[in-house]
């Protein structure tokens, strides 16, 4: 039985302490959450609330968090009119707010589209080092639609970001796409061969996505907080969403194993977005998480995935000849067939603040926004698909909301 609130009633005391808070995020993980307490267990899985905190410690706790949100809001608000970086971030954040999961009725009311607006532009006030980066929209939005609240679902975002800044950070994924390779390699051995020699899939770009907004593109807004609950409850690793890569690769098997190219693969992979059944994934994650964590034989670079005193990273096998070569690798990858089906044809100026030290390479033109780290590489891609920077003037909620869907990521 999911954990509902007869459930949460018999694991608090007379106080709102959570007196078992290993066996409640266990049951979370095994049996999923009701949505009737989705709210208050999500504010407890990213940390809003202590496990430790009565309830009247809570309701004190939500005034602080209230007021604090409220000053970084007037903070931003106060300087946009003379900040050139607030002013670029904004532009990206309007623009992305506006199209959000606009197939959702709720999504579709200016008055959401303001929250989303406030809540990220708050957020590249709270982070002045990350900023906005194209993604963090489709992060937000899910939080927001369960919590429906502004300052809530501000600082869950912010816990829930934490957790998964540093893809963000490091675009290139190496850290998570090299565990993945090496656990499907591990767990599936000629899965692994076909889609690093049939497939070409050396870089294994077709789950950049997913591994970046956390399956957020892969399922229906409905059904990922059931995926984002199981991830964050998990008490096994704190590299669920490994597993849960793998556990998608191997469930569509069949049909992978019949694809010979990188760009059939990234098609397939794009086509199946928004179409996953979550209930399949989550039972063969949890196969493979046991699999590993109770195997009597673990390999070395997956220790990590299952060692809860792990603090350094894996090495990073397989990946050393990745960073060397991206550059060659890339000239044989089309840009319509496989990267436009990743990252979009959407470009824009690099914007994220960069560090008084950062020594910009030479660069000319605008490269993919995600791909600002790789902007070397690319950049004779990117002179080939220059951008039409949005013009500030008039620019509305109302009038971004009847363009196109353009697919950026």
């Amino acid at each position: 039985m999911p954990v509902d609130k007869d459930v949460l009633a018999g694991v608090m005391d007379s106080h709102g302490r959570i007196l078992d808070q290993y066996n409640l995020k266990k049951r979370t993980f095994y049996e999923g959450v009701s949505p009737e307490v989705r709210p208050l267990m999500w504010k407890l899985l990213l940390n809003y609330y202590s496990y430790q905190s009565t309830s009247l410690e809570r309701q004190q706790h939500d005034k602080c968090k209230l007021e604090e949100y409220q000053n970084i809001k007037a903070s931003w608000q106060a300087h946009l009119a003379t900040s050139p970086e607030l002013q670029c971030h904004e532009r990206l954040i309007v623009k992305d707010a506006a199209r959000t999961d606009k197939h959702l009725e709720y999504f579709r009311q200016s008055q959401t589209n303001q929250l989303l607006h406030d809540i990220l532009m708050s957020y590249v006030e709270y982070d002045k080092n990350m900023g906005y980066t194209q993604g963090m929209n489709d992060l937000l939005s899910p939080i927001l639609y369960t919590l429906q609240t502004e300052h809530e679902a501000f600082w869950c975002f912010v816990e829930f970001f934490n957790k998964i800044k540093i893809n963000f950070e490091d675009l290139t994924l190496s850290l998570p796409l090299s565990l993945v390779t090496n656990l499907c390699k591990h767990i599936d051995p000629p899965l692994y061969s076909h889609l690093e020699t049939q497939c070409g899939g050396e870089d294994w770009l077709f789950i950049y996505r997913w591994i970046l907004l956390q399956f957020k593109r892969e399922f229906p807004l409905e059904v990922i907080s059931v995926l984002w609950e199981f991830m964050w409850s998990c008490p096994l690793t704190k590299y669920c969403d490994v597993f849960v890569v793998v556990a998608c690769l191997r469930l569509y098997k069949q049909q992978i194993m019949l694809l010979q190219s990188v760009e059939d693969l990234t098609a397939y992979t794009s086509s199946i977005s928004g179409k996953l059944d979550v209930e399949p994934v989550l039972c063969e994650a949890r196969t493979l998480i046991h699999q590993l964590k109770f195997s009597s034989i673990c390999p070395v670079d997956l220790k990590v995935l299952i060692d809860d005193n792990t603090t350094s990273p894996p090495p990073q096998v397989g990946f050393v000849r990745m960073r060397q070569s991206v550059s060659t690798r890339r000239q044989r990858i089309s840009y319509d067939s496989t990267l436009k089906s990743i990252f979009g044809d959407d470009t824009q100026p690099i914007s994220r603040p960069l560090p008084p030290n950062h020594v910009t390479p030479p660069t000319t033109g605008f490269v993919p926004r995600k791909l600002s780290s790789l902007s070397s590489q690319f950049e004779d891609i990117s002179q080939q698909f220059p951008s039409e920077p949005i013009s500030e003037a008039g620019l509305t909620f109302d009038d971004l909301r009847s363009e196109p869907y353009l697919d950026d990521l």
